[in-house]
């Protein structure tokens, strides 16, 4: 079992080749990366910033349609709710009106009542479930714009990513630090190679140390 000052001692004496082995992995993936690309990042960088900004104005026009349909169904819900009022108060009169000794008798007009207020009841019946599809149209639009909301920040964030990433070589270097590599990423498959590469000893200086 090594001592915590052998430990250190091995860090030490190892982290000048480690530093090099790191940079040279870095610099390695991203001349890979950037051989397997065979394009002008220049022109890339700039078809890039245009189909982003494409994008961009496209997810506008996505969420300027969705608030005006947003806008249209509440003004027709608004509509809609007035219009059952005013069936409500019409109904309430025709109620007012009923008399059972008038239906036992078989006033024609007790009867007509009857049939204004089934009809009435059945447009209101209609006008409440155009209200409550209305309702669940506009929490639809509202997930949908809140869904277009988060996109249109991605294609911004790239956007501005990609328009401050002028150079070349930081380009691929920071795609090779995040390169996904199986279930891990390039920089976390370095990191443990380099931690094992500093803390753990040859086998022939373990077999020296017994």
């Amino acid at each position: 079992m090594d001592s915590l000052f052998e430990i250190i001692r091995r860090i030490v004496r190892r982290l000048p080749a480690a530093v090099v082995i790191f940079g040279l992995a870095l610099v390695g993936c991203a001349v890979c990366l950037s051989i397997s690309d065979g394009v002008d990042f220049a022109g890339w960088r700039q078809a890039r910033l245009g189909a982003l900004k494409t994008e961009g104005a496209r997810l506008h026009e996505a969420m300027a349609e969705v608030s005006s349909r947003v806008v249209f169904m509440t003004a027709s819900i608004a509509t809609e709710q007035q219009r059952i009022l005013r069936f409500d108060n019409v109904l309430g009169k025709l109620k007012a009106l009923d008399s059972n000794w008038d239906q036992l008798m078989g006033n024609p007009q007790q009867r007509a009542n009857r049939e204004n207020r089934a009809r009435l009841e059945e447009e209101r019946g209609r006008l409440s479930a155009r209200v409550a599809a209305l309702r669940q149209e506009v929490t639809r639009a509202g997930w949908e714009r809140d869904g277009l909301e988060i996109d249109l920040a991605k294609t911004e964030a790239a956007f501005h990513a990609t328009e401050a990433d002028s150079s070349k070589i930081r380009h691929y270097l920071a795609r090779a630090w995040n390169l996904p590599m199986g279930w891990l990423k390039f920089k976390w498959w370095l990191a443990i190679f380099l931690v094992l590469y500093l803390l753990v000893p040859t086998p022939a200086k373990s077999a020296a140390s017994r």
